[in-house]
């Protein structure tokens, strides 16, 4: 399991990809966290969105907890 963001993205088969999403979400006020061994982004603590590589994608999702 990564200890950091850096770290997950060095293992990942979606470094590129995973980097690319990674640049966007940091131009934003999202404060960046590992949680759960992937990146999680978040707004006032608050879970906004996640990105994670599987075996054959790489995926962005939102939650709901900004609600």
């Amino acid at each position: 399991m990564a200890k950091s963001v850096e770290g997950y993205l060095d293992g990942s088969p979606w470094k590129k990809e995973l980097s690319a999403l990674r640049e966007i979400l940091n131009r934003n006020e999202l404060v960046e966290e590992l949680k759960w061994g992937t990146p999680h982004y978040m707004v006032d603590g608050k879970i906004v969105v996640g990105i994670a590589g599987f075996k054959q994608y790489f995926g962005l999702w939102f939650h709901q907890g900004v609600f």
